[in-house]
């Protein structure tokens, strides 16, 4: 089993108390052809060495490959990407919240002198 710890805020614990929602740690580990995500609250006290309180498990999501990484995160989506000794690597947008999954697809390099694409996860607010 391989364990990939990644925390969902990266802003500055000053901001913290601004937000509605309070600061999860979002753990994601493979369990044969499945990633399951579990949550647990952050705590609030970054001084102390506590342990977190409670997780809750949040989804299982289908997974066919040999290794991921989180390659970015926002408003609760995760982008993953998928390496396989099979296939090339794809992107996927999931939210552990739903279990809902959708595979980006791939970018077909412009030119010749483009060595790398990059797919970048964001999120423009509508006010």
């Amino acid at each position: 089993m391989s364990l990939c710890y990644h925390r969902t805020a990266k802003r500055p614990a000053k901001e913290w108390k601004h937000s509605k929602a309070h600061p999860q740690l979002l753990f994601v580990y493979k369990e044969k052809h499945k990633l399951v995500f579990l949550s647990s609250p952050q705590p609030q006290n970054l001084d102390e060495n506590s342990a977190p309180e409670a997780v809750n498990h949040l989804s299982r999501i289908p997974f066919r490959g040999s290794s991921c990484y989180v390659s970015g995160h926002v408003q609760g989506l995760v982008c993953l990407r998928v390496i396989s000794k099979w296939m090339s690597p794809v992107q996927i947008i999931c939210n552990p919240s739903t279990g809902q999954a959708l595979t980006l697809p791939k970018i077909e390099r412009m030119r010749r002198s483009f060595t790398r694409a990059r797919n970048i996860l964001g999120y423009d607010p509508i006010k």
